[in-house]
């Protein structure tokens, strides 16, 4: 994840999805095929990753094949067993983005709908601070969905993460994708990037936080330039089979209306979703000239 105020410039993403999960084997086939950028950050998500028997395997086979930043989004319980994070990372990947969704049980697991999975979740966390004293390359992020249950807390979480968890070089902030069943409840949980921005200044304000270690993707830039950030130039592999393929996030073909015409961010905004706008509307919407 890189911080970024560009002006120009489009998405690049190469992303892999397939009717199954993606094993070894085809990872070797698409290396070979040249498919995949060595010097671009390969991210290994979808689902739950750590799920997969062959992570492991598939994070050394791009580490010996000349891939220098490999990433793995995690909801980090797994990360929880110790020897299993440092076999993680004596396999080559170099960042690891954990899910944290409250600053604490009540918040996070109203998410998850998983007991236990906020205790998991930050011994995973924990362990990786760990192995961090001893290899200070090791990248560390965090990332929150931002939503109407846990939107209060957002004070809170940045407290416990950025102050108490010094290791952690970034905290990512996502409002809710309206896609899937997400949709079905949005109307639940749905929150106007507005509001999102409005909470996050107030909140780095009366934490005397530095912004740096903040990062919203998935919002437009003309409610959040302070924060932007999003993903460029990456080789995405979904390793777990989708039963619908994810839709592409960055670099989507979103709306555009009157409100965007001569914004200074227009070639880095891939506009918004269309579900969005038919939930909260345009007003929020002004051009950065």
């Amino acid at each position: 994840m890189e911080r970024n105020d560009h002006t120009s410039g489009k998405f690049k993403t190469n992303r892999y999805s397939r009717e199954e999960d993606l094993t070894l084997k085809k990872v070797i086939e698409i290396v070979e095929k040249k498919l995949l950028d060595p010097e671009s950050t390969t991210v290994l998500t979808a689902g739950e990753p750590t799920i997969v028997k062959e992570l492991p395997d598939i994070a050394f086979y791009l580490k010996k094949h000349g891939f220098k930043e490999i990433a793995l989004q995690t909801n980090g319980r797994l990360l929880s067993y110790m020897d299993y994070c440092l076999k993680l990372v004596r396999s080559g990947i170099t960042q690891f983005t954990v899910s944290v969704h409250g600053s604490n049980y009540r918040f996070h697991e109203a998410l998850t709908r998983t007991r236990g999975s906020f205790e998991q979740t930050m011994q995973g966390l924990e362990n990786l601070l760990k192995i961090k004293t001893v290899m200070p390359s090791l990248k560390i992020m965090t990332s929150t969905i931002l939503t109407k249950i846990n939107i209060s807390d957002l004070e809170n979480l940045l407290k416990f993460l950025v102050k108490k968890h010094s290791g952690i070089k970034t905290v990512v902030l996502n409002p809710l994708t309206l896609k899937g069943n997400a949709l079905n409840y949005a109307d639940r949980l749905a929150i106007s990037y507005t509001d999102i921005s409005d909470t996050l200044s107030a909140a780095v304000k009366n934490l005397s936080i530095e912004s740096a270690d903040i990062s919203v993707t998935d919002m437009p830039p003309c409610i959040n330039s302070a924060y932007a950030g999003f993903f460029e130039d990456i080789n995405l592999l979904n390793l777990v089979m989708q039963k619908k393929d994810i839709p592409e996030k960055m670099g989507m073909t979103g709306l555009k209306n009157k409100n965007c015409k001569g914004c200074r961010y227009s070639n880095c905004c891939s506009g918004i979703y269309p579900e969005y706008i038919k939930l909260f509307g345009w007003d929020e919407f002004k051009a950065v000239k």
